[in-house]
């Protein structure tokens, strides 16, 4: 949620707080009829606070989807290479080990 829709929401309670304590004083409201206010405008400013945190992602997402394009839109580095005609020879891979670098001692291709 967005710093100033937080304070918003703080401003809002302290107004209702302290105009709703002094017509409690003044005998013009009791205390349910304060806190039903209290809660009534909570449920009128959470909307608005769904709406802004729906707003910021929808704009992460089209940051996003922006990059996302970008990468789909390169062009290749490397070279296309030739095609291979299909041969009936069979290919065997004798003593081929691999293993990445940061895990040497694991082999992956054995």
């Amino acid at each position: 949620m967005p710093n100033c829709l937080v304070e918003a929401i703080k401003g809002n309670l302290v107004l209702v707080l302290w105009y709703g304590g002094k017509l409690v004083i003044d005998g013009d409201m009791n205390i349910g009829e304060l806190f039903s206010f209290i809660m009534y405008s909570f449920n009128l400013i959470w909307p608005f606070a769904i709406l802004s945190s729906v707003y910021g992602d929808f704009m992460k997402a089209a940051g996003a989807s922006i990059r996302i394009y970008e990468l789909l839109d390169r062009v290749p580095e490397i070279k296309s290479g030739s095609i291979i005609v299909n041969t009936k020879d069979n290919i065997t891979f004798d003593n081929v080990e691999f293993s990445y670098p940061t895990r040497p001692e694991t082999k992956v291709l054995k």
